[in-house]
């Protein structure tokens, strides 16, 4: 069956309603990627070069570990941010029986931990910089258009503030006739805007 626009949309509302928990998720988005990613390639790097003297090993697991942590806080994130659930995959399903040594470097051989790695050290860095760009980006011209049609009339000037004779003239066509009288000598008038006040 081919869902269209049309037959999932339920309102503008919904929109409205969306954007409280997305913004919730994009706008920590940013320190949550530079963390995981400094922890991240620091472990897993610092593990390689130690390799050589035994400490490495156990690095490189600490980091697959941590990047499985970051895995599941991104999971949770998008629940809470009202996404579509995703499916955590089935941890530890390799080397069940064997030796602690066989399950302690269990991680190494499975592909989940690699992949998380790899999502977090790389495609969420990307991923998440610019998610964060954008939305920084447009929610600072959401905020600051807003008051421009309130805030237009005035205008700065190098002597002070200046402001336009048609919102002069709305402002006393809605104010009492004692203000009216004094606003053609107001010091921010100029004379071509008193003229045609």
């Amino acid at each position: 069956m081919l869902v269209t626009m049309s037959t999932t949309r339920r309102g503008y509302g919904r929109y409205w309603l969306g954007l409280l928990p997305e913004l919730g998720f994009l706008l920590p988005l940013l320190p949550v990627t530079i963390v995981g990613l400094s922890v991240l390639l620091t472990l897993f790097w610092t593990g390689v070069g130690m390799i050589p003297i035994v400490v490495g090993v156990f690095l490189v697991l600490a980091a697959l570990f941590v990047a499985r942590g970051f895995g599941i806080f991104e999971l949770a994130r998008l629940r809470g941010a009202l996404f579509p659930a995703i499916t955590p995959p089935r941890w530890d399903r390799t080397m069940r029986q064997g030796s602690a040594l066989s399950k302690l470097l269990a991680p190494l051989v499975d592909g989940h931990y690699w992949l998380y790695l790899l999502h977090g050290s790389l495609v969420n860095p990307i991923v998440g910089i610019v998610s964060w760009s954008i939305t920084i980006s447009w929610l600072a011209v959401a905020v600051s258009g807003s008051p421009t049609r309130s805030s237009r009339c005035g205008f700065p000037r190098a002597t002070g503030w200046r402001f336009c004779s048609i919102c002069l003239r709305r402002a006393a066509s809605s104010c009492p006739t004692s203000w009216r009288a004094r606003r053609s000598t107001a010091p921010w008038c100029s004379s071509s805007a008193r003229s045609s006040c």
